[in-house]
């Protein structure tokens, strides 16, 4: 589970940096297109289309901050669930994990009805036990 968590969170890495490139790239593209009117305009449409141009750019800056915010945000909480998944932080809080001699999980006493013997992981260490069945 931690590392499918980990999966997904560099495949949302990739696609927030994808993205993010691809916006660049079409506002690059549009303050291109502005900036190569502007050379062949009247001075007062020149002044119109700058003061349009600083607001794109406002817009822009707006834009990708709160796109990189909300995608810091998700990041954070795929991380908080990676930690919690962690096995490690399970043992931290005072569980246990058991598993048969094959290392297959012990979930249930039905998963314990053919086994002779299983070991079981604290967060300080190991224990093996033989089962009785009767």
């Amino acid at each position: 589970m931690l590392k499918a968590r980990r999966t997904s969170l560099k495949e949302n890495a990739f696609v927030l940096q994808t993205k993010t490139l691809g916006l660049i790239k079409n506002h690059h593209q549009r303050l291109a297109s502005i900036a190569e009117a502007l050379v062949r305009t009247p001075a007062v449409r020149i002044k119109a289309s700058r003061k349009l141009l600083s607001d794109h750019q406002e817009n822009l800056k707006k834009i990708i901050y709160l796109h990189l915010q909300n995608s810091r945000t998700k990041i954070n909480h795929y991380q908080k669930l990676s930690q919690m998944a962690d096995p490690q932080n399970t043992l931290k809080r005072g569980f246990s994990i058991t598993r048969n001699q094959e290392g297959h999980l012990i979930r249930s006493i039905k998963d314990a009805k053919d086994i002779k013997s299983m070991t079981t992981q604290f967060v300080d260490g190991t224990i093996d036990s033989e089962i009785k069945h009767g």
